[in-house]
């Protein structure tokens, strides 16, 4: 009972805190086998017993429930509660994403090896950062990532397709201890991943990208000191490439 009188405690709060109905994220992920119960059985009725009752807790104050894929798995979250529960699909596999978005649960894609940005980007030892979803996750890898072609190839019909919100790129810091090489680990990578997000696939060329690349990697360490790494500091050719032009805004706001 102390566990539910704390989880009303914490998600009442931030319930409050942020109006938004799209959902309140409740992890569930990578929770060690045996953790509640040495029973497997008991522990499964124990993980759907708390989904469901987050989910239930959360619609009452108008929130969707959103969690990792593991939260899906065997829990019996109803896919039609209002406002609709929300899947964060984040391994390499995935499959899982195509079957929540069949049986009309929504799907934020995030798969490790394509959008994890905390793992590294090239082989250099001095690399910091994670390898164990993939080898690397150079600047081309994301910005070839297609997400509903690879779906279709797992089995994604086209009425499924709606339920597909889009994608996550996701930092995690347990390697990124500065905000240097956080913004290092995030540019260009993420500017690749927004294109993937916002672009459609047949209006994308990785050759086109890299032209454009450093003039925004110019105009964000000019004018907002930001740093990128990787790849990005082989584009630019110059603090002025192509002669990137100051943005009004920030002069008015006074910005220096």
């Amino acid at each position: 009972p102390e566990t539910y009188t704390f989880l009303e405690a914490v998600f009442g709060e931030v319930a409050e805190l942020f109006p938004a109905p799209f959902g309140i994220h409740i992890g569930m992920d990578e929770v060690p086998a045996k953790a509640w119960s040495s029973e497997a059985a008991e522990e499964a009725r124990l993980k759907a017993k708390l989904a469901t009752w987050l989910q239930a807790f959360l619609a009452q104050r108008g929130k969707g429930l959103a969690a990792w894929e593991e939260a899906f798995d065997g829990t019996g979250l109803n896919a039609m509660q209002s406002p609709r529960p929300t899947m964060f699909s984040w391994k390499e596999d995935e499959r899982p994403a195509v079957h929540a978005a069949a049986k009309v649960y929504q799907v934020v894609l995030c798969p490790a090896a394509f959008l994890y940005l905390d793992i590294v980007e090239g082989l250099d030892f001095e690399d910091r950062g994670l390898y164990w979803a993939a080898q690397t996750l150079p600047l081309d890898r994301v910005y070839n990532y297609e997400p509903i072609q690879r779906l279709r190839s797992f089995g994604l019909e086209a009425e499924a397709e709606r339920n597909i919100l889009g994608v996550q790129a996701n930092l995690w810091s347990e390697t990124t201890d500065t905000p240097m090489l956080a913004e290092a680990k995030l540019f260009p990578r993420l500017l690749a991943a927004a294109e993937v997000a916002w672009t459609e696939a047949e209006r994308r060329h990785l050759s086109d990208f890299h032209w454009r690349v450093p003039p925004h990697l110019a105009w964000l360490e000019r004018d907002l000191s930001v740093k990128s790494g990787g790849l990005g500091q082989g584009l630019i050719l110059s603090d002025n490439f192509m002669r990137v032009p100051r943005a009004p805004r920030l002069e008015e706001e006074g910005i220096p």
